[in-house]
């Protein structure tokens, strides 16, 4: 698929081409296109894009015609209901399910970047994740920085748990969540049964020795499924810090 043009015909050579890609990636090529056939004051025609598309059947040939058109109109769906296209405001109801623009969320998308980073945050909404995961490894999962996201989410829980047990800095890793959480730490929560503590003792060691020691040691390769289960576990592991701070009463 070249990107000179934003006509289909000149982006895919044949149909199976086109159908090959999944929704998401031909949305992003159907804004493309209605970005590039809108009229002066940025309105296109719902009802006209899909007569375009049916003008050109001989392109692709009759037999795949009805896909084609089923897998464009399919995208432009997706683009409505993820906020990057959306009726006209000052049409009338008859007009209102025709005619569309660009919304400023579609508007801020013009490279393949832009594209990556808003995939990705309508995978992992940042709202489901701790304030400290949000700042420090969000960005890089909207970069598709997918090892690097995961590394410095765990690095904030480890940073985090230090600061809240008050241990020295050379204190890292399974050896730091053991002295934190171990019986006689900062961050052990003496008010439940003995295999609650151990087991949150256990998780935060098992989270340094899984993910924090090799992500920060050589490369994993995590997509963006992987990645963003662990900056969810992450999120979840500092939320269990902020509530011991408030239960233990730690600074």
């Amino acid at each position: 698929m070249t990107t000179t043009s934003t006509e289909f015909e000149d982006l895919f050579q044949t149909a199976d081409e086109l159908l090959a890609l999944e929704v998401e990636e031909l949305g992003r090529v159907v804004l493309e296109y209605i970005k590039a056939h809108a009229d002066a004051k940025g309105v296109v025609s719902r009802f006209s894009f899909a007569s375009a598309q049916r003008g050109r059947s001989e392109r692709f040939g009759r037999q795949k015609h009805d896909e084609v058109c089923q897998a464009l109109q399919e995208a432009w769906s997706f683009l409505d209901h993820s906020g990057l296209i959306g009726p006209l405001a000052s049409a009338g109801a008859q007009e209102f399910s025709d005619r569309y623009v660009v919304t400023r969320n579609g508007q801020a998308i013009n490279t393949i970047d832009d594209w990556t980073r808003f995939l990705n945050a309508q995978r992992l909404p940042g709202f489901l994740l701790h304030p400290l995961v949000l700042q420090h490894a969000y960005p890089n999962f909207l970069r598709g920085a997918y090892d690097a996201a995961v590394m410095e989410a765990f690095k904030r829980v480890e940073i985090h748990v230090r600061d809240r047990a008050a241990l020295p800095a050379n204190k890292i890793g399974v050896e730091l969540m053991g002295d934190a959480f171990g019986t006689n730490g900062a961050l052990r929560d003496k008010t439940v049964h003995q295999n609650e503590a151990d087991g949150t003792a256990n998780v935060f060691r098992g989270a340094m020795g899984l993910w924090r020691n090799p992500i920060a040691h050589r490369h994993v390769g995590l997509d963006h499924v992987e990645a963003g289960r662990l900056l969810s576990f992450a999120s979840t592991l500092l939320g269990i810090v902020d509530d011991l701070k408030v239960k233990l009463g730690r600074p």
